[in-house]
């Protein structure tokens, strides 16, 4: 027995055409998102190229572009191969972020500014004065926009990849998609 078993047509008919607008505005939201996922990641590709111009890096850059395009397109295995692709971007970018981070506070004593230094590989904390010899100010900056552009990066992949796994919009369109 179904849930339509107990309703007249009119309501049969009322219900599986809700049931049909909800699967389409289900699948306009997948296909924003996924679309939104590929764009993200020619755009990553051409920022790689641009950058760091060699043989290599286009080789992947054509790579990622024809995989982004295979997403649009419903390509089941690339889903999973975006999925393991931000988790390990995720992991490494995770491993960059303890390479770069900044002095975790700093506080002003007699007119010097401290900084508490967490040494990750040996667990320690040391505490320097920050001054423009030791410590030059363009440095912390630079340091605290990589940590920043780090942290946002990581963000993204997790989000990303959480968002490919697990959404049920993204499922719907890449089935749709992929049937169509």
């Amino acid at each position: 027995m179904t849930k339509l078993d107990n309703l007249t047509d009119e309501q049969k008919q009322h219900e599986i055409h809700a049931f049909r607008e909800r699967q389409r505005i289900m699948i306009s939201r997948g296909k924003v998102i996924v679309i939104a996922i590929a764009i993200f990641s020619m755009l990553g590709a051409v920022y790689n190229v641009v950058t760091n111009y060699n043989v290599g890096v286009i080789i992947g850059a054509v790579f990622s572009i024809c995989c982004s395009v295979a997403l649009i397109k419903g390509v089941p295995w690339v889903r999973y191969f975006f999925i393991v692709s931000f988790i390990l971007s995720a992991f490494i970018v995770f491993l960059a972020l303890d390479m770069v981070s900044p002095p975790r506070s700093f506080s002003e004593i007699s007119g010097q500014t401290v900084a508490a230094i967490f040494d990750s590989a040996t667990g320690e904390t040391t505490f320097t004065v920050v001054n423009e010899t030791t410590f030059p100010r363009e440095e912390l900056e630079g340091v605290t926009a990589i940590y920043v552009w780090l942290s946002v990066l990581l963000a993204v992949y997790i989000i990303c990849a959480n968002i490919l796994m697990f959404s049920k919009s993204v499922k719907e369109y890449l089935y749709a998609e992929r049937y169509q």
